[in-house]
């Protein structure tokens, strides 16, 4: 048989005055160690605080600029791009309100325009628009891919032939690859509604020249 004393003896804080002492001893070790832990925890969060909190401010600053930045020029480029053809005023104000909007909205790069066609008002309309369209195809192109600083477009009248020509100075791009996004299939589509030909002369480092000829005579 197991004697009560004898239990009593191997776990004296169970009982009388000593049994609180032993509890508060406990809590006290108990508490010491969860603020130990605490400390600990809070330990990465102090280190962090101490952070140059300058860098911090430099860099969030400086991503929030750079994603600004892009997203305003994408914004740029979109709005420079949503002019459409006016048979009103023809073709060539048509595209030099195109222009205009290019030059006030990207900055550094200049545009130039020569266009001479005597014989616009005998145009079909929708040749007229898929002109326009091919010279705003390939603006896109140029403002997306080629990093230019000027941009060159000439619409003339040549004999029976109608030539459009848009140059730039960009980084040019190799004719034997193959390009993702340049807009070429459909400009080369565009021009064959009208039996037109579409060619396209580039090289890296040497800007691009397309041109596009049509049979009007």
């Amino acid at each position: 048989m197991i004697s009560l004393t004898n239990i009593k003896k191997t776990y004296p804080g169970r009982s009388g005055g000593k049994s609180s002492g032993t509890k508060g001893s406990d809590r006290g070790g108990a508490s010491a160690r969860s603020s130990e832990e605490d400390r600990q925890t809070l330990a990465p969060s102090e280190r962090w605080a101490t952070f140059p909190t300058a860098h911090h401010s430099h860099i969030i600053r400086r991503s929030s600029e750079i994603i600004t930045t892009a997203i305003e020029e994408i914004r740029k480029l979109s709005r420079s791009m949503t002019h459409s053809f006016d048979k009103e005023i023809g073709l060539k104000l048509s595209i030099e309100d195109l222009l205009a909007g290019i030059r006030m909205l990207s900055e550094g790069i200049r545009v130039s325009f020569d266009f001479s066609l005597p014989g616009e008002q005998l145009l079909d309309d929708k040749l007229k628009i898929t002109i326009f369209r091919i010279v705003q195809e390939q603006l896109n192109n140029v403002l997306k891919h080629a990093a230019a600083s000027a941009i060159h477009v000439s619409v003339r009248e040549e004999g029976a032939l109608l030539l459009l020509r848009i140059t730039d100075n960009g980084q040019g791009f190799d004719t034997r690859k193959k390009r993702e996004g340049i807009g070429i299939n459909n400009i080369t589509s565009r021009a064959g509604l009208f039996n037109g030909q579409a060619a396209i002369e580039s090289s890296p480092g040497k800007g691009c020249s397309l041109s596009v000829t049509f049979r009007i005579g």
